[in-house]
């Protein structure tokens, strides 16, 4: 069986992404509304394309869907376990329809069985 990890968030981007070489993502915030006053705050990780797009194209204060998978990690720091989480970018848009469209489509692909053996 195939497992999803398939996450969607769209909110308002807190600052500018930034890179901090060329080999590793484009770092950035996205604060999402969970209610009337209650937000959640997440990391975000671009590489690639994405990435470029991220560079290029988001600012403080844009609206963005992201689909992407969640991530964790971990590192040492002063002794210390660190543990991470961000949301790994798998497309992002301005446009939520477009963000739909993708998701179903992509879904559509994982859900539907491969040939095998019979």
């Amino acid at each position: 069986m195939n497992q999803l990890n398939n996450v969607i968030v769209t909110g308002t981007v807190l600052s500018a992404p930034k890179s901090f070489s060329d080999k590793g993502p484009a770092k950035f915030m996205v604060k999402v509304q969970d209610g009337e006053k209650r937000h959640n705050f997440i990391n975000v990780e671009a590489w690639g394309d994405e990435k470029a797009k991220a560079l290029n194209y988001l600012d403080k204060d844009t609206q963005v869907t992201i689909i992407g998978k969640w991530v964790t990690g971990s590192y040492e720091k002063n002794g210390q376990k660190v543990y991470t989480n961000a949301l790994n970018v798998g497309y992002m848009t301005s446009n939520e329809k477009d963000a739909i469209d993708t998701l179903t489509q992509g879904l559509i692909k994982q859900l539907t069985p491969q040939k095998k053996g019979f």
